[in-house]
């Protein structure tokens, strides 16, 4: 693990190997902690639940707001040299610790806001969108 934090949300190819620092533009990274729960009602009417696997977290989207060319660019670069496929360390709201989880990132946009040189210098509404892909690492 990085013995220092220098984004809000530090990506990697491992959890244990994070090499992309996002800067500490990050909006609003909801998190909803959803247990995956089997559950049935027993022949006294009273629930009966097991969980499967750990709880997931529910973030649909990783809103960054503005971001200069360089920064987006550079994400675009690393997942299209590392996959879509990632693990990301961030700070988990609903425990307050920080976590490292893998994700797959279905899609990314932008809006180009900046111009300079005819080509864009620097974007707004800048957004992954993601899945949880199931994998989990307590040494965050």
């Amino acid at each position: 693990m990085p013995t220092e934090n220098t984004g809000y949300i530090q990506f990697g190819v491992a959890p244990d190997k994070m090499s992309l620092d996002i800067p500490d533009v990050v909006v609003e990274f909801a998190h909803a902690t959803v247990p995956q729960v089997e559950y049935t009602p027993n022949a006294e009417n009273e629930i009966i639940s097991q969980e499967l696997g750990r709880e997931r977290v529910d973030a649909d989207t990783l809103p960054l707001g503005t971001l200069d060319a360089e920064m987006w660019w550079a994400i675009g670069r690393w997942l299209r040299e590392n996959g879509p496929r990632f693990w990301m360390r961030y700070f988990d709201h609903n425990v307050g610790e920080w976590t490292v989880a893998e994700y797959y990132c279905t899609a990314r946009q932008c809006t180009p806001v900046v111009y300079e040189g005819g080509k864009p210098a620097q974007y707004t509404d800048c957004v992954l969108s993601l899945l949880d892909a199931g994998g989990s690492y307590a040494g965050a």
